[in-house]
C-alpha cells in the first residue's frame, strides 16, 4: 500500500509480490497473482451505522449515560481502573460520549477443522465497548476486522499486516471522522481508540 503500491518486490528480502512459474528456456515469469492477500474490512463506518438510529445511538453512549442498577459492583468495562485512569489523563477524549472505545482480539484456528493440517488463518476482531452489558460480546457487534491468511504462523510478520487496522486507529484518534447522531440529531467529530486486547497468552506475546 502507499507508496509501495507498485513494486514487484519485498523491500526487505527482495521475495517476489506475485507468483513465480518457470518458462520453457529456464527463466522465472511472475503471474499477476498475489502470492498472499490480506483481507480488511473497515470498521469505522459500521461503528457510524450504529449511530443511524436512535435506539442504537443512544446504546453507543451508554457507558457514560447509561443507569447503573448496581454502582457497588462491576458490571461493565467502564468500571475499571484502567477505563477511570484513561479519563483522568485524556479528560476532552472522555468529555464526549459519542467517543468510541474498543478492544482488540486475534487468535489463530484451523479452518479446514483438520488438527494435522499445517494451514491457519488469524481473523482479528475490534469490539466497541461503550454498549451496555447486555449488548456486549453479541455477535452482530463484534466486527471481523483483518483475514491474516496462512498457511504459516504470521510470527513477526504480524506487524505488517496489522497495519491497515494501525492507519485507521491512528486516523480515529488524531483527526476523527464526522459521525451522525440519530438520537441528538446532529453531526459529531467521533473519535476511536483502543482500550483493551483480548487474547489467550501466546496470542497475546504475539501482539505484543
Amino acid at each position: 500500500t502507499d507508496e509501495y503500491a507498485d513494486d514487484k518486490h519485498c523491500i526487505k528480502c527482495g521475495s517476489s509480490r506475485y507468483l513465480e512459474v518457470g518458462t520453457a528456456n529456464g527463466e522465472k515469469k511472475q503471474l499477476p497473482i498475489p502470492a498472499k492477500i490480506l483481507r480488511y474490512l473497515p470498521f469505522i463506518p459500521r461503528l457510524q451505522r450504529l449511530f443511524m438510529t436512535k435506539e442504537s445511538a443512544q446504546m453507543m453512549k451508554w457507558h457514560k449515560e447509561g443507569i447503573r442498577h448496581n454502582p457497588d459492583k462491576y458490571i461493565h468495562p467502564s468500571d475499571a481502573k484502567a477505563w477511570k485512569a484513561f479519563d483522568d489523563i485524556y479528560k476532552e477524549e472522555a468529555k464526549e460520549a459519542g467517543n468510541q472505545r474498543v478492544a482488540i482480539s486475534g487468535d489463530g484456528f484451523n479452518p479446514y477443522g483438520v488438527s494435522s493440517n499445517p494451514y491457519s488463518c488469524w481473523p482479528v476482531f475490534v469490539i466497541p465497548l461503550n454498549l451496555p452489558p447486555g449488548s456486549l460480546m453479541q455477535r452482530k457487534t463484534m466486527f471481523l476486522t483483518l483475514i491474516i491468511p496462512g498457511p504459516e504462523y504470521p510470527g513477526k510478520n504480524l506487524n505488517v499486516f496489522m497495519q491497515p487496522l494501525v492507519d485507521e486507529l491512528h486516523h480515529s484518534w488524531t483527526v476523527g471522522t464526522w459521525t451522525y447522531d440519530r438520537d441528538l440529531q446532529k453531526n459529531f467529530l467521533m473519535k476511536v481508540w483502543v482500550q483493551y486486547c483480548m487474547h489467550d497468552l501466546p496470542g497475546y506475546a504475539l501482539f505484543c
